[in-house]
């Protein structure tokens, strides 16, 4: 199927949710659920812009997965990551330290986080 009748499937359908809370906070998070399928991703070799380390159009087959309906907010990030060693959880879901000052002049609070892993 291509991304895009993919993509327009997915929207057609009341999509698959579950809220979340993360122990030891007051943090819930609505997830939804995206189902498998294949996509065709890449770029045609006359696609105007190209550049030369992008792959040919190839065919991929998507697992299912669970992904959150918004961003995370840095607010929501640091209660997180504050209260990392007190959750229990285990080490591929612990968040890790911010590598640069965290907002990029975008902001905190409400805002997405970004730069950590």
């Amino acid at each position: 199927m291509h991304t895009l009748a993919l993509f327009l499937a997915l929207l057609a359908q009341e999509p698959r949710t579950e809220t979340i809370a993360i122990p030891g906070t007051d943090l819930k998070f609505e997830m939804v659920y995206v189902p498998g399928g294949k996509a065709r991703l890449g770029s045609p070799a006359e696609e105007p812009g190209r550049k030369p380390d992008e792959r040919a159009v190839h065919e991929v087959d998507l697992h299912p997965f669970w992904m959150s309906r918004t961003e995370v907010t840095w607010e929501a990030f640091v209660k997180y990551f504050e209260n990392r060693k007190a959750a229990k959880v285990d080490g591929v879901t612990r968040p890790s330290p911010p590598y640069e000052p965290p907002h990029g002049k975008m902001g905190v609070g409400a805002h997405p986080a970004v730069s950590m892993r």
